[in-house]
């Protein structure tokens, strides 16, 4: 192994070694501990994401539905996770399903029973051959020697038929992990379809919320627009009465002052006490009273 073939721990917080795979199959990318599995790993980020969520939700929501949208993500976020933790479980089934039905594996084992049931054999055969050749020697060793034969041969079929039985399991599990994997995709694909009409019916309520509040607000900067055209208006009619009134009253006082002057001329009223002010007519008296009830 080379320096570049070390490999650490995929496990948040874990720096050992990963130790090589022997046979076939895909490197590994955990240690030794089987504590620390792809599933492991997925739970830890969802319990890590988890608190970021529920830190962010404790603050009081401003915008309903920006927030209801923002959950919305959110759980389709944790849709995501536990596909990912579904399919992270599929990986490790498949791993061991491999680590079962390693033909490597199977063809060593294999290949050692035969081995040794050869050595057995060729052992039980030198005896047999020995013994057959010095026929003065003890039928009874030559008999344990094909005894021993017949253990090695009967050896070697136990082998194949264990053999057989694990490709018989591997292929079991091969067919549950298709299943499994078939039932995920549709249980997904449904919750994915009812998120999705969620969300829809979400931007659809948005959508009315948004046109109801710019048709209020449309109504209201209107009527704000009369108020203010009708209260330049009065504005207006209040500065021409009280224009009026100024005209009236110093058209009044001059007129006085001039019948003063013509009274006090007068040989006839020299001597006579001088009148008083007329009184201003009844119309200016109501135009009086008029523009103090518009002020």
């Amino acid at each position: 192994m080379t320096a570049t073939d070390i490999r650490t721990c995929n496990m948040p917080a874990c720096d050992r070694t990963v130790p090589p795979r022997s046979g076939l199959g895909r490197p590994r990318e955990y240690c030794d501990d089987p504590k620390h599995t792809r599933v492991a790993r997925l739970r830890a980020e969802q319990r890590a994401r988890a608190r970021a969520a529920k830190n962010a939700t404790d603050t009081p929501a401003e915008r309903p539905v920006t927030d209801r949208i923002s959950a919305l993500a959110a759980a389709l976020d944790r849709l995501d996770t536990l596909k990912a933790e579904l399919c992270a479980e599929l990986a490790d089934a498949d791993d061991l399903a491999a680590a079962i039905a390693d033909p490597d594996l199977l063809a060593a084992e294999l290949t050692a029973i035969r081995a040794d049931a050869d050595a057995r054999i060729a052992q039980a055969l030198a005896a047999q051959a020995a013994a057959e050749h010095a026929a003065a020697l003890d039928r009874r060793e030559r008999d344990a020697a094909l005894a021993e034969r017949d253990a090695a041969l009967e050896l070697q079929d136990i082998a194949v038929a264990a053999a057989e039985e694990a490709i018989a399991t591997r292929d079991e599990a091969a067919a549950a992990v298709t299943r499994v994997r078939a039932d995920c995709d549709q249980q997904l694909a449904r919750e994915t379809a009812v998120a999705d009409a969620e969300l829809a019916a979400l931007h659809h309520e948005r959508d009315r919320i948004r046109a109801v509040a710019d048709t209020a607000l449309s109504e209201l900067r209107d009527q704000r627009t009369e108020l203010a055209a009708v209260r330049q208006a009065g504005e207006r009619a209040h500065d021409r009465h009280i224009a009026e009134l100024a005209a009236e009253r110093a058209a009044h006082r001059a007129l006085v002052t001039t019948l003063t002057a013509h009274l006090i001329a007068s040989p006839t009223l020299r001597g006579r006490p001088t009148p008083r002010a007329v009184p201003p007519p009844a119309a200016h008296r109501r135009r009086t009273a008029r523009a103090g009830h518009a002020a």
